[in-house]
């Protein structure tokens, strides 16, 4: 029978070799790219949501939110960063923003962060994404929150 000691060395070194790993793969595809351009879609999850990305640098991303929020609607602007994962056409992507809205003059505003990973399509110019994005909600209705969610994009 194991101690909890010798399970938590026992996690500790799996989380060493995956991290050791991650790193040695990521070096070695960095010179894979997305296909630069913008992108259209629609986004699956609890808040539905239309989903407008673009690239204003080569690893750089801005994406755009449009949903509706309880009774608000809502607009979420993104700041991300992406980079090559293990196999062509995928990617991961991480970063964080706010968001603005508002329904019947009450303001609800947050921040948000988002941690996801893209697989571009190799024949068909389309994206299918798969994320979580946690929230705080800093006026309206106060909380913390989030979702995972899958974004389907028409790449242009």
């Amino acid at each position: 029978m194991r101690t909890a000691k010798s399970q938590f060395t026992l996690v500790k070194r799996i989380f060493f070799c995956v991290v050791v790993c991650f790193f040695s793969w990521n070096t070695q595809i960095q010179a894979q790219q997305a296909p630069i351009g913008s992108e259209l879609g629609l986004r699956f999850g609890v808040r539905p949501a239309l989903s407008y990305r673009f690239m204003p640098a080569e690893t750089h991303m801005v994406e755009l939110l449009f949903a509706k929020s309880g009774y608000s609607l809502m607009l979420t602007a993104l700041y991300q960063k992406q980079q090559a994962a293990l196999f062509p056409g995928f990617y991961t992507r991480y970063g964080g923003g706010f968001s603005l809205g508002g329904w019947n003059e009450q303001l609800e505003s947050g921040l948000d962060v988002q941690v996801g990973g893209d697989y571009y399509l190799p024949f068909l110019p389309l994206v299918v994404s798969l994320d979580v994005r946690p929230w705080m909600r800093i006026t309206g209705d106060f909380g913390v929150n989030g979702e995972l969610a899958a974004t389907l994009r028409y790449v242009f």
